[in-house]
């Protein structure tokens, strides 16, 4: 069997400016699971850790991790609420002066 990698598409902006500029505030993370797999038939999500990978130079974080935890920290480490949760709607907002910018995920967990 061979395997192809599946390309994917991906959006960018091109900022132009003169004499340095502004830079757009952009927000974005990526996330890693750590789970317990050890003899269970459901995952144990122990922890998700996140990466702020926002640009633009964001001076504040907000983190609400849709299980009733926030986080104000640039990366910060969640132990989710329930061990076992199927789905976590995770938003990050970040701020540099009076400019706000918000990126929404659905993170789903596998099932062991």
């Amino acid at each position: 069997m061979i395997h192809r990698p599946v390309l994917g598409v991906v959006a960018a902006t091109l900022l132009l400016a003169c004499g340095g500029g502004d830079r757009s505030l952009l927000a974005s993370f990526t996330y890693t699971v750590d789970l317990d797999t050890t003899g269970r038939t459901v995952c144990e999500v122990r922890a998700v850790a996140f990466t702020d990978t926002s640009t633009g130079d964001p001076e504040v974080w907000a983190w609400d991790f849709g299980d009733g935890q926030t986080s104000t920290e640039q990366n910060p480490v969640l132990t989710p609420a329930s061990a076992t949760p199927a789905a976590l709607t995770v938003t990050l907002e970040v701020r540099r002066g009076d400019d706000t910018d918000r990126h929404t995920e659905e993170l789903v967990f596998p099932t062991c």
